[in-house]
């Protein structure tokens, strides 16, 4: 009882913050110097609480949280609480920084944390800044050992807006890299969306062999205007440790026979990028607000119909840019020619990488008719036509299909007549259909024709009336009344008696395991049937007095017990039946029989 009272008091002092104890707090870090591209390890410690702390004040660092802890100390009956919290430093540039005051709330209680003062030098960088225009960090220039680089790009430095641009970010690693973990750019002004999954290659540069992983973004910018894309980020562990400041302790940590890779905290970020988002030219109207290399193509199906028919036309913009917001091509169909029934569109689409030929979203948007002739005659279909923007000369474009010539002949039924002569009374001929003339009103439902229209039908007396309708309720009545009075002939024991008997039929036809089976389950469905009920096991004693109770001859009870035992003596113990499987089967034959006979 002692230590459990112990322990539910450590439980407790571990919940809530301990009575009487004030919070203080204090801040230090693993050393007070170090270069760029190396981390610090600031640890916060909380005496009396285990609240959060603000890093607000702290500038000239990129922070990453690395943890919390909680420990419990009973001293004398003094009981302390300390919390931890540990961060990781990653200096920006070069400089004498100052970490100010952090403070620290539990609750209520606050509390401050002393200034610290730290040097950062420039003696060794892996910050791995690149232009904006893709080129590789140069590890001369970008730091002593270059163990670790980031660059980002863009395909193009200016666009429209509403043109794709990819956006690629090159993380590139000699070293083993551990926990990488990626801080994505906010792309404010773009809609974005990353483009399928990272690509893994190597490549050789400053003569070291560098790890690559390549991230694209399709971004598409909403509105005119200059936009910098902010520095992408990953934190990450490094094994080894190369260079720099070294305790004397590392060479041992640092060997394979103690079974580690020792591993420090680096962060790289990529260098900023700008664009310049272009306004569209003015335009007189029908834009269809593609932009982007686009092309049209038209097909009819058939060219050649009849009055009423269907042609089937094919409408295909393909290309390159926002291929997903292409609208339906205008055309002229006038009405007393065809009549029109679009279908819905089918786009076909797929996005590329930087690199290669298909930079950004590709593909083709399908526009389907049913142009449907209500004359006959030589017409033709379209043309069909878009407005786009071609960025690469600066200029609309616009896009056009077609027309295609279709003929369309008279309908069945229908004849080509000539009529009177044109109005240019030089005696041409015009041609319109004339139909046959045929017999109309048999085609409609309870039309009556021929000479009895007019005489009247006699009325259907009362009585047949009343007969007719209830005929179905008295004969549906009766079918019931037959099949209840069926089933209550039958009753369970008849429905185990059919059961057992067919069984025994199937056990006749096989051998076996299947055959030990199938006997067990007709002897058993035979024993039911005999004591009136249903069922598909029972137990020994069960069913001796099963049958004892339905006044079956004692004899054949024992009988019955004594076949059944010897069937799972042949399925479980592997003995075997006297006479064989064909005398096993003539025992049970003859038992269930007797027991369905009861029935």
């Amino acid at each position: 009882m002692k230590s459990f009272f112990i322990l539910l008091a450590i439980a407790v002092f571990l919940t809530f913050p301990v009575v009487g104890e004030s919070l203080t707090a204090s801040a230090s870090l693993d050393r007070h110097e170090a270069d760029v591209g190396e981390s610090l390890q600031l640890t916060i410690e909380m005496d009396g609480g285990g609240g959060d702390a603000d890093l607000s004040g702290i500038t000239g660092f990129d922070i990453q949280s690395a943890g919390k802890s909680s420990a419990l100390s009973i001293v004398n009956g003094d009981v302390t609480r300390r919390t931890s919290l540990v961060y990781i430093l990653f200096p920006r540039a070069a400089g004498t920084f100052t970490i100010p005051p952090i403070t620290v709330r539990d609750g209520r209680d606050t509390a401050q944390t002393e200034a610290i003062a730290v040097r950062v030098t420039d003696g060794r960088s892996g910050s791995g800044v690149s232009g904006q225009h893709g080129r590789w960090p140069d590890a001369a220039t970008g730091g002593s050992d270059g163990d670790i680089m980031m660059n980002a790009s863009v395909s193009s430095p200016s666009a429209y807006a509403g043109q794709e641009i990819v956006y690629t970010l090159r993380f590139m690693a000699a070293v083993k890299v551990y926990n990488a973990k990626l801080q994505r750019p906010s792309f404010d002004g773009f809609s974005v969306r990353e483009i399928g999954d990272q690509k893994n290659f190597t490549e050789v540069k400053n003569g070291r062999q560098y790890a690559v992983t390549e991230i694209s973004f399709l971004l598409t910018p909403r509105k005119e205007g200059s936009y910098t894309i902010d520095s992408a980020a990953i934190a990450c562990e490094v094994a080894g440790r190369r260079g720099g400041r070294r305790s004397p302790m590392d060479s041992m940590f640092d060997d394979p026979f103690f079974g580690g890779v020792r591993t420090e905290s680096r962060r790289v970020a990529s260098g900023p990028v700008t664009v310049r988002v272009l306004p569209l030219p003015a335009h007189a109207g029908g834009f269809s607000g593609l932009i982007g290399d686009f092309d049209i193509s038209l097909d009819v199906q058939p060219k050649s119909l009849k009055v009423g028919d269907s042609a089937t036309v094919t409408v295909t913009v393909t290309g390159k840019g926002n291929i997903k917001d292409a609208p339906a091509p205008a055309f002229n169909a006038p009405d007393d020619t065809f009549k029109v029934y679009p279908d819905n569109p089918v786009e076909s689409v797929e996005s590329g990488r930087a690199g290669t030929d298909r930079v950004g979203t590709s593909g083709k948007k399908v526009f389907k008719y049913a142009f449907v002739p209500v004359r006959d005659g030589s017409f033709d279909i379209g043309p069909f036509s878009l407005t786009v923007f071609d960025p690469a000369r600066k200029q609309y474009a616009p896009l056009v299909a077609g027309p295609v010539r279709v003929t369309v002949s008279p309908s069945k039924g229908e004849k080509m007549e000539a009529q009177v002569p044109g109005p240019d009374g030089n005696g041409s001929s015009v041609f319109v259909p004339k139909k046959d003339v045929r017999l109309t009103g048999h085609d409609i439902l309870w039309l009556k024709t021929g000479e009895d229209v007019t005489k009247s039908t006699p009325r259907m007396p009362l009585w047949i009336f009343l007969l007719l309708m209830a005929a179905p309720a008295v004969i549906f009545a009766s079918a019931m009344t037959a099949l209840h009075k069926r089933g209550e002939r039958a009753g369970p024991g008849q429905a185990m008696k059919r059961h057992a008997e067919s069984l025994l039929k199937d056990a006749e036809k096989a051998s076996g395991a299947e055959m030990l089976s199938l006997l067990n389950k007709a002897l058993v469905a035979a024993i039911f049937a005999a004591s009136g009920k249903t069922g598909e096991s029972i137990t020994y004693d069960e069913a001796r007095e099963m049958m004892l109770s339905a006044s079956v001859d004692k004899e054949l009870v024992e009988r019955a017990i004594a076949t059944l035992e010897g069937i799972d003596s042949a399925r479980y113990g592997g003995a075997s039946a006297a006479g064989g499987e064909a005398g096993l089967k003539a025992d049970v034959s003859g038992v269930v029989r007797a027991l369905c006979a009861k029935t």
